[in-house]
C-alpha cells in the first residue's frame, strides 16, 4: 500500500491519491486516505465526536479488562479488538483534539498488552524464571504457573506475593510489569 501511495504522490497535486488505488491488493479494502483537497476517503470514516463518544462509553469495559475482572477470549476479534480499532480510528483522524492524542497513545499501548496477555505471560515467565524461582523458594513454595494464568489471577497472585512478604525486586516486576503493563518491563517486541 505504501508503494502505491508513493507512486500516486509523485509530482504535483494529490488528484491520484485515493483508497481505490489499493483495490485488489491484500487488505486493500482497509485503505483510507486524507488530502487537503478531498479530505478523508475510505472505509469506516466517522466523525471524531462519534468516535470519542464511543471511546468514552467503553471506559467501564476497558477498566474491567485492565483490572482482570474480564479476560480477552480472542485477540483477533471481539470487543477488545473493537476497542483497539476505535482508538486507532481516533488517532488517525486529523480532527482528534491534540490534548487527547497523548492519552490515547498510552492507552493504545496498554490495550495491546491486554489483547496479547497470553503471549506476555509466557514471555514474562521465561524472562524472569530464575528470579521467580528464587523468590518463591525463599517463601518455601514452588510458585504458581505464571505462563498459564489469566490476567485476574495474575493480579491476585502479585497481591498475595506482596502480602506474603515476597522479595522486593520481584514484587516490583509483578507490580510494574504484570499489573500495570509497563513497557519497560513488558517490551513491545513481546507482542
Amino acid at each position: 500500500h505504501m508503494k502505491i501511495w508513493e507512486k500516486k504522490t509523485e509530482g504535483d497535486g494529490t488528484d491520484k491519491v485515493s483508497p481505490d488505488a489499493a483495490k485488489g491488493t491484500r487488505k486493500g479494502g482497509n485503505v483510507a486516505t486524507w488530502t487537503k483537497d478531498k479530505g478523508y476517503e475510505g472505509k469506516g470514516h466517522r466523525d471524531i465526536d462519534e468516535v470519542l463518544d464511543d471511546y468514552d462509553d467503553m471506559e467501564n469495559f476497558w477498566k474491567a479488562h485492565y483490572s482482570g475482572r474480564k479476560e480477552v477470549k480472542n485477540s483477533s476479534a471481539g470487543p477488545m479488538r473493537d476497542y483497539y480499532n476505535l482508538i486507532n480510528a481516533a488517532l488517525f483522524n486529523p480532527e482528534l483534539p491534540g490534548g487527547r492524542k497523548a492519552t490515547m497513545k498510552k492507552r493504545k499501548a496498554l490495550v495491546l498488552r491486554v489483547l496479547f496477555y497470553k503471549i506476555i505471560r509466557k514471555k514474562f515467565a521465561e524472562a524472569y524464571a530464575k528470579q521467580i524461582h528464587k523468590a518463591y523458594t525463599e517463601l518455601g513454595s514452588e510458585g504458581p504457573a505464571f505462563a498459564t494464568m489469566g490476567r485476574g489471577e495474575m493480579i491476585k497472585t502479585a497481591r498475595q506475593f506482596k502480602a506474603d512478604g515476597g522479595e522486593a525486586t520481584l514484587l516490583q516486576l509483578f507490580e510494574s510489569g504484570l499489573v500495570k503493563l509497563n513497557p519497560k518491563v513488558i517490551p513491545q517486541n513481546w507482542i
